[in-house]
């Protein structure tokens, strides 16, 4: 991209430095991404620059990963010019191991040279470069010792981009351009849902998809791999497989050209080649092209992206980038050899592209940008005529170009063709200008005219463009800023051409470089986009207005058994439907027992375990759906949902044996040891985990099991398995707490230790030691099994919350309590093992001699020894606030132990020890609770804190009963401190938290009765919202006042918090006075289109409805007033909206006026709950909005009706 100098920092700042955790291929920037697979975010200010100093450098580990970077400020996100551009970025490593380490700033979006000092930033140079090869992006390989410090200094020129550093041990050199293509065995192939990456998923004008034989390719690079390189990946439908080597280098970037069964691949980087690959049916792989097995080479000497082309002769066009001209050469087949460049333009900047594309009709055109003259040029070559024969510069829309900014061309460009000869072109602009066009769409007739240019949107980069013939769309796609984000997309149709319209969310995360097919496929187009460490994919199907929908599905059997289910789908009309398969399952049969309603029944192939799929499509009138995918898991035992065995002994991979195919990625400090059985995998205590990303297979709301053997080193909280977050996310854990005691907890964000069971004793903690630990959750109670034997058991809630965090191994997804020591054999059921199964799980491998005691391990360390370790130091992760018995002394020897010196004095007798507790209550109401004290048998318990919003009392101090009650009209949360002593000595405090609900059920309640620019909950949780700067004003309200919305920009947005995702039972209340008759949102938590949720919204015929799970079900779950709504901007009318679990209702008045059958469950989002418009905009409320609520049950008709009459909780 082009810009002008900007300032950049040259002073040191004493701020912390941001640690990032290195993921075994990677590591991501931002904390947003889903899965929590980055670094914590760094506390900036707005114009810093994290990693801008050698202070402050980016902290990364392992053996191998990825890190990408901005030069500019994170909080700015484009158009526009960012405050403040870094010459130079630093990275410290620590050497894991001995040998050879290669690092590459390859993907990065600007020159670098690289610079590798051993020790400090003061330290020696140990390795430099500048250009590598062909590239301006860096490599350099250094010698590492084994725990040295290394700081990785990149510097760039004086222009805003994403910078990248990846690490990995050095190879072999790499073979010769000749050398085969091959095939992994058994051992070498990768299945994961994402692609771990080595680079990223650029370059702008290139193509790494295609569609052959009814599935899905790609062609990337990746060090996870084994062994490392450039790989074909087959896509199954929900995860990508690596197929065969194409290149032993992971520093280069492909654009494929698909012809028939052969793909042609373009390798780009330091030095290129061209590979050539035919399909093997046999193997559903690719293997060297009969015609050239041998790989070609090119020199594009200066080149920043390259791109291939085939025309209607069969001759084949690369076009490239020097410094300063536009080249392109040409082969024939079997392109053996290229020709000398022949220079289309010359004057062009360094940071200038091109790409070359065939364009139906016999020619072959090539379009650049030209940041010189501001412009974007194409000329065009009849296929057959002499090589050097190309039209004029055709300048394309140069009369769209302005006089804003650095002007009409960027070096973004991606284009796409119709077979009657029209060429579209997403590009970028220069503008920097958030009131002109960012991303805008360039189109060439087939006469040779250009349209103006067509507006995309006025923020975005990194745009590519799909052509859809069959349906007569067209799609763009890009990331929302300039950082790492969302992937939008806006669909027109190729004979109206209008984006006027909001964006569709194609991935929601932190992503870049969005890559397609050059080919234009019908039906569908699957699109891969990077993160800094691994692709993100998106299926986007290609349908006619008014078409039906159908929608992704999943189902599970066991080995041999049957399944049975109904297909999904839609019509926008209401018309009746009709569904068919479209390609059977691989491994089973499937077929549609009833097509009006879509029942289905699956029969795996005998024998078969393991992931199967199959589509279908629908049929409503004359038209058809895209094609959706029903995932088929088939297991080898009933109920298994997860079987990670650990036994792989190398790669990144944690396999999932269960037949739900949920792999998960090993991250950080972990190496693989000898096991309880097999192998197992030890994990650091720092940055170590397995992280397997969300699936719907892993969504266990109700009976569950979850089992594990761990061999832990430390007495510290540690997280063993866990797909939950502490405070903010329920769901499930098997954790160890500080006082070593494993335990199992469910709804800990929202139920504290309610729901908690706990071991009676500790594990052992010595590193050698294995222990079986197993929790079940049967739907009434909580258990708790330690080496086949249950310890322990609670009362359990109604369900277990669930979320969209990935589950991690040694861990939670946002880090914190790491687990030290290793762990072998975790289980996930979807049901309760019984007493006896539990007990055989453990016997399975409980007879043998441990194998990985002792010295087996050479990366543990005796526990107690280090006292930087986690654990032993409150303020270092592994000290969880809300774990019980944090044990303030330190390890040390036990005079009652044999060898004990008995001259030595007696140590005094330990303090009993005290657990927190979290309680939960209604205003007004008492509660009482057991606080756990263990240690000193008839400890006395005693209040040493009060609380400041209530009273405290123990009602029974030897039994540990306390009681509080809370302060009249008080909400919120409160803590008081308890302490038990025994023989006089005295625990540590202990912490009794108490939440205050509104009342039951509560989840916001909103009556707008402040003033300013917040918008206060009173429902005990402290969700608050924020007015919009403009648009919205106070009035007088129902009770109180109100908020008016102008029906533009006003609105009032709070912030997405787990309180607000309610996928059960619910109810949605407010009172509205419109002043218009539109499509307007009263309460939404949901994005038309996009996101599914709950939402209270007006209708444009004047009827008020409440609807859940829009998104995927269209309005399905959508209950109609009868009655239409005042608009006269005097009369309110209350509104409340309620799903029971099975139906969805609305009330008008406090009279029901509608309701239909709801769904199984209402969907959640990590979008904010909006009043007066949905998150995203598009349809304002014109009117007045009070006393919003929104509970967590589902409200009686009596007590619906009392509301309207005026009663609400708390008044």
């Amino acid at each position: 991209m082009s810009v002008p100098s900007r300032p950049h920092r040259r002073h040191a700042r004493a701020v912390a430095a941001l640690v990032a955790v290195t993921l075994g291929v990677g590591v991501l920037v931002t904390a947003s991404e889903p899965g929590g697979w980055g670094p914590a975010p760094a506390v900036a200010a707005a114009d810093d620059v994290v990693g801008d100093v050698a202070a402050e450098a980016r902290v990364v580990g392992g053996a191998v990963g990825q890190d990408v970077a901005p030069n500019f400020p994170e909080s700015h996100r484009g158009p526009g010019t960012p405050s403040v551009v870094a010459r130079s970025l630093w990275w410290s490593w620590t050497a894991p191991a001995s040998g050879p380490v290669t690092f590459s700033t390859a993907g990065s979006e600007l020159d670098t040279v690289l610079r590798v000092r051993e020790g400090s930033a003061r330290g020696p140079v140990v390795a430099t470069n500048d250009d590598d090869g062909d590239v301006t992006t860096s490599a350099a390989t250094v010698d590492a010792r084994a725990g040295e410090q290394y700081l990785v200094e990149v510097e760039v020129p004086a222009s805003e981009g994403l910078v990248g550093l990846s690490w990995q041990p050095a190879t072999a050199a790499a073979p010769e351009p000749d050398a085969p293509a091959a095939a992994p065995d058994a051992t070498t192939s990768l299945t994961a849902a994402g692609i771990p990456l080595t680079g990223n998923t650029g370059e702008k004008p290139q193509s790494k998809t295609w569609f052959a034989h009814g599935t899905w390719w790609a062609v990337l690079a990746s060090a996870s791999t084994s062994p490392a390189g450039t790989w074909v990946w087959r896509y199954d439908g929900a995860a990508w497989t690596n197929v065969t080597l194409v290149s032993s280098r992971t520093d280069v970037r492909a654009d494929v050209k698909q012809v028939g069964d052969v793909v042609h691949v373009l390798l780009h980087g330091s030095s290129s080649s061209l590979v050539s690959l035919q399909h093997a049916p046999a193997t559903s792989s690719y293997v060297p092209w009969t015609a050239r097995p041998a790989a070609t080479a090119l020199s594009l000497p200066g080149s920043e992206t390259a791109t291939l082309d085939v025309d209607t002769t069969g001759r084949m066009w690369v076009a490239s980038d020097t410094a300063s001209a536009v080249q392109v050469r040409y082969a024939d087949a079997p392109y053996a050899s290229f020709s000398a460049p022949v220079t289309l333009a010359s004057g062009i900047t360094e940071d200038d592209i091109a790409l070359v594309t065939a364009i139906p009709g016999g020619k072959v055109g090539v379009m650049w940008s030209d940041q010189a003259t501001r412009r974007f040029g194409f000329r065009t070559h009849v296929d057959g005529a002499a090589p050097t024969a190309w039209g004029a510069d055709e300048r394309p829309a140069q009369s769209s170009a302005l006089p804003i900014g650095d002007g009409f061309a960027d070096d973004h460009l991606n284009a796409a063709a119709t077979s009657d000869g029209t060429l579209y072109a997403a590009v970028k602009t220069s503008y920097d200008s958030p009131s002109a066009t960012t991303i805008g769409l360039l189109v060439r007739r087939p006469d040779g005219t250009w349209d103006p240019v067509h507006e995309v949107d006025r923020r975005g980069t990194r745009p590519i463009v799909l052509v859809d013939e069959q349906t007569g769309f067209l799609r763009v796609l890009y990331t929302a800023s300039e950082q790492l984000d969302d992937i939008l997309g806006k669909v027109t149709p190729l004979d109206d051409i209008d984006f006027s319209g909001a964006p569709d969310l194609v991935l929601d995360g932190s992503y870049n470089n969005v890559t397609g097919s050059k080919a234009n496929v019908p039906g569908e187009a699957v699109v891969l986009a990077a993160s800094s460490a691994t692709t993100g994919t998106a299926r986007l199907g290609w349908t006619e207005l008014g078409a039906p929908t159908a929608t992704d599905g999943a189902a599970s059997t066991v080995m041999g058994g049957v399944a049975t289910g109904t297909l999904q789908g839609s019509s926008p009309v209401g018309a009746p439907l009709h569904f068919e398969i479209v390609q059977p399952p691989a491994h089973g049969t499937a077929e549609v027992t009833n097509a009006s309603t879509g029942s289905f029944r699956y029969a795996p192939t005998a024998g078969y375990v393991g992931t199967d799929a199959f589509t279908f499509r629908v049929l409503a009138g004359d038209l058809w759906s895209g094609v959706a995918r029903v995932s088929v898991a088939v297991t080898s035992e009933a109920g298994a949902r997860g079987r990670w065995d650990l036994d792989a002994g190398s790669g990144l991979v944690a396999a999932d044996s269960s037949g739900w195919s949920h792999h998960g990625a090993i991250s950080g400090g972990t190496t693989w040891v000898a096991g309880r059985s097999g192998k197992a995998l030890r994990f650091d205590g720092a940055s170590g985990k397995v992280s397997v990303p969300d699936s719907a297979g892993l969504d266990l709301a109700g009976t569950m099991t979850v089992a594990a053997w761990l061999r832990p080193e430390r007495v510290a909280t540690q997280h063993v398995v866990k797909k939950a977050q502490s405070y903010e996310v329920d769901w499930y854990e098997l954790s160890v707490a500080s006082t070593g005691r494993p335990f199992f907890r469910v709804n800990q964000a929202s139920s504290g230790d309610a729901f908690r069971v706990n071991a009676p004793a500790a594990a052992v903690a010595d590193g050698s030691t294995w222990t079986h630990v197993v929790g079940t959750f049967d739907g009434s109670r909580l258990r708790l099994f330690v080496d086949g034997v249950e310890q322990a058991s609670v009362a359990g809630p109604a369900a277990v919350g669930t979320n969209a965090l990935p589950l991690v191994i040694g861990d939670q997804s946002g880090g914190g309590y790491p687990f030290k020591g290793a762990v072998d054999g975790v289980r996930l059921y979807d049901r309760a093992l019984s007493a006896s199964e539990v007990a055989a799980l453990y016997a399975g491998t409980a007879g043998s001699t441990d194998p990985g005691a002792g010295s087996t391990d050479p990366g543990a360390t005796e526990p107690g020894t280090d006292p930087t370790e986690p654990g032993t130091d409150p303020t270092e992760p592994g000290t969880d606030p809300t774990e019980p018995g944090t044990d303030p002394t330190e390890p040390g020897a036990d005079p009652t132990e044999p060898g004990t010196d008995p001259t030595e004095p007696v140590e005094p007798v330990a303090p009993p020890v005290v657990e927190d507790l979290a309680l939960s209550t209604v205003a007004g109401a008492a509660v009482s609770g057991t606080v756990v004290v263990s240690g000193s048998p008839g400890a006395t318990l005693e209040v040493v804190t009060p609380p400041a919003s209530g009273t405290a009392e123990v009602t029974d101090p030897v039994g540990g009963g306390v009681r509080f009650t809370p302060a009249p009209g008080f909400t919120g949360t409160t803590t008081f401190a308890v302490r038990a002593g025994a023989d006089g000595a005295w625990s540590e405090p202990a912490t009794v938290t108490v939440r205050v609900l509104l009342t039951a059920g509560a989840r916001g309640a909103w009556r707008f009765d402040e003033t300013g620019s917040t918008a206060t909950d009173g429902s005990g949780w402290g969700v608050h919202g924020a007015l919009a700067s403009g648009g919205v004003s106070r009035v007088a309200g129902v009770a109180g006042t109100a908020v008016r919305f102008d029906g533009s920009a006003g609105r009032v947005s709070v912030p997405d918090s787990a309180t607000l995702d309610v996928s059960g039972p619910m109810t949605v209340a407010a009172w509205v006075r419109p002043e218009r008759v539109a499509t307007q949102y009263v309460v939404k938590k949901a994005v038309l289109a996009t996101h599914d949720g709950y939402e209270i919204g007006l209708s444009s015929a004047g009827r008020a409805f409440f609807r859940v799970n829009q998104a995927t079900s269209g309005d399905t779950f959508r209950a109609n007033a009868t009655s239409s709504y005042p608009v006269d901007g005097q009369t309110w009318t209350h509104l409340v909206g309620v799903f029971d679990g099975t139906r969805v209702r609305l009330y008008v008045d406090g009279v029901e006026q509608g309701s239909v059958v709801g769904p199984a469950a209402v969907g959640t989002n990590d979008r904010p709950l909006l009043v007066g418009d949905q998150p995203g905009g598009g349809y304002p409320l014109q009117g007045a909005v009070d006393d919003v609520l929104l509970l967590d049950r589902a409200l009686s008709p009596a007590e619906v009706a009392s509301l309207a009459a005026g009663s609400f909780p708390g008044s």
